[in-house]
């Protein structure tokens, strides 16, 4: 992954809110496992994403992931370039 992609993708995580990731489904109950602890998860999340992002199931990080790419800004076309021939003829139309 590019520099500032990676960089911009821990931007993304920083300010998703939950009901942007309950929308995604990145974020269900207690990760898709009610029983899995008394944990709250969401709320773990929301105070230290980059901590809950490694500790969520698979399932659940591949949604995160593709939420920030879906938040990802394209990359911009390159500008054509075009080269400028000067031949010395005056097109202006104006006498000279």
């Amino acid at each position: 992954m590019e520099q500032r992609r990676f960089h911009n993708a821990l931007r993304i995580l920083l300010n998703l809110n939950e009901t942007r990731l309950r929308d995604a489904g990145v974020i269900d109950e207690n990760w898709g496992a009610p029983e899995a602890s008394d944990r709250d998860q969401v709320g773990s999340f929301m105070e230290n994403p980059f901590r809950e992002a490694i500790r969520m199931p698979d399932a659940n990080f591949d949604r995160l992931c593709a939420l920030i790419e879906l938040r990802q800004p394209q990359p911009r076309p390159s500008p054509t370039v075009l080269p400028i021939i000067f031949d010395g003829e005056d097109r202006s139309g104006e006498a000279t």
